[in-house]
């Protein structure tokens, strides 16, 4: 993201600042068209396994994780690459909605998780990573979730009144859009998933252990025959 501000750097002016602003020009957006589906379809497959680790172990959190996952999440990134196809030079109105649905699910999703299902970690039974760096990853996630609670409501009306609305919101709007939203995400998503990932690794390797075992016994028997 920080690329494709580079790139088109010279090509906007205030109060143009968005990063959607800066996507509509080459090589920006394709940059923009190869990252965020990548993006999307990364994080889906994540969650998608740890979902699957949740369910596995009857975690009580897997209920909660399931449904954010598939009814705010999957729509936030569905919203995200929308944003490709209506871009705001052609569709203003439409990408500014499109764009706020997006925040406003990622935000709600991580909410959730955080306000109902990270209190879940002190049950060793909950399946979820607990510890002091999963404690450390929550407590960020909880600070940028009301980061973006504040911010969020300056994006929409930097955006969909910016020939209207004061200058010092229209420079709210564009300092929070590339300091707040386009490395607070990466900075959320990282403290959300390293935990649990953690787990999903050791679980992974606990397999594996477990056929090779297997193979070294099925193959101590087949010497002994």
């Amino acid at each position: 993201r920080v690329l494709m501000v580079v790139y088109a750097f010279d090509k906007c002016t205030f109060p143009n600042l968005m990063l959607s602003n800066y996507i509509i020009f080459y090589p920006s957006n394709m940059l923009a068209n190869i990252s965020w589906p990548l993006y999307a379809i990364t994080h889906a497959y994540l969650e998608f396994l740890l979902w699957q680790r949740l369910v596995a172990r009857r975690s009580p959190a897997a209920r909660i994780f399931g449904q954010t996952f598939l009814f705010v999440a999957v729509p936030a990134w569905m919203a995200q690459l929308s944003c490709l196809v209506w871009g705001i030079e052609a569709y203003p109105i439409a990408h500014t909605i499109i764009g706020g649905v997006y925040g406003a699910s990622w935000t709600i999703a991580h909410g959730i998780r955080s306000l109902h299902m990270d209190h879940m970690r002190a049950n060793p039974e909950s399946g979820l990573a607990h510890g002091e760096i999963a404690t450390f990853c929550v407590n960020i996630r909880l600070i940028c979730f009301w980061l973006e609670c504040a911010f969020g409501p300056f994006i929409i009306i930097g955006m969909l009144m910016k020939d209207l609305c004061p200058v010092w919101i229209a420079w709210v709007c564009c300092i929070s859009e590339h300091i707040f939203f386009v490395h607070y995400r990466l900075i959320l998503t990282t403290m959300s998933y390293i935990p649990d990932i953690v787990l999903l690794d050791k679980d992974l390797a606990i397999a594996r252990a477990a056929e090779r075992e297997e193979e070294e016994e099925e193959g101590g028997l087949w010497k002994s025959d």
